[in-house]
């Protein structure tokens, strides 16, 4: 016997007497066992964090997720977001590509306005701050 456990193992079973056969298949369920062990002890440990949600409360977050969302972002992604902005008070903003469009917007026209002093300029610029102003108002 190479191993003191597997020999342990036959004794235990009362099988170090036992037909070379009847070892063999004692050694094939030994070596299973331990193979599926030491997978389960290499495997990482996952850090989980489970909840119930009624099918009301699920279509809802879905809903929230649709609207808040540049990704379309699962119900389970959005919380795992949502509880580590609480937990490391990191702000998270929903739809940030939207909001960095209309921020770019702003930006390009106030150039513009201050090279031209045009009025029709002006009146661009407003309408993209009121894009904006609308954007966050139906940000939560």
């Amino acid at each position: 016997m190479r191993s003191k456990q597997l020999y342990n193992y036959l004794l235990a079973l009362g099988l170090q007497d036992a037909s070379k056969e009847e070892q063999q298949q004692a050694r094939l369920r030994y070596r299973r066992a331990y193979k599926k062990q030491w997978a389960q002890h290499r495997r990482k440990k996952k850090r989980e964090v489970r909840f119930a949600l009624t099918p009301e409360q699920f279509k809802e977050v879905e809903q929230f997720c649709k609207s808040h969302s540049d990704e379309q972002q699962s119900p389970t992604a959005l919380a795992r977001i949502l509880l580590l902005e609480k937990v490391l008070e990191v702000q998270n903003i929903p739809n940030r590509k939207k909001l960095e469009n209309i921020y770019r917007n702003i930006g390009l026209v106030i150039n513009t306005v201050f090279q031209s002093g045009d009025k029709k300029l002006i009146a661009e610029l407003e309408s993209i701050e009121q894009q904006l102003q609308n954007y966050l108002k139906q940000a939560p």
